[in-house]
């Protein structure tokens, strides 16, 4: 598990602010973590890494233009209380 799943959000988005990762490395550390833990837990019953880390990609380009919005580039788990 990559030490970026071990920030709390302030953290992970003054990162983001400051250019010490990217979104695209902060999603793919979550990726990699539910990939690795997921068979056994059993949190997530759909995954759209593609789909994460490409908006991710998206949220890079806006925050390189100055146009990131207060949450932009957070990994976001949605639960299953909602149909994907």
């Amino acid at each position: 598990m990559s030490d970026l799943t071990q920030l709390t959000l302030t953290d992970a988005l003054s990162g983001l602010d400051q250019g010490a990762f990217s979104s695209v490395e902060l999603t793919q550390a979550f990726v990699d973590a539910i990939e690795a833990s997921n068979d056994t837990l059993n949190a997530y019953v759909v995954t759209t890494p593609e789909l994460a880390l490409s908006m991710a990609a998206a949220s890079d380009d806006r925050r390189s233009n100055g146009n990131a919005g207060r949450l932009d580039g957070a990994p976001l788990g949605i639960t299953d209380l909602y149909c994907t």
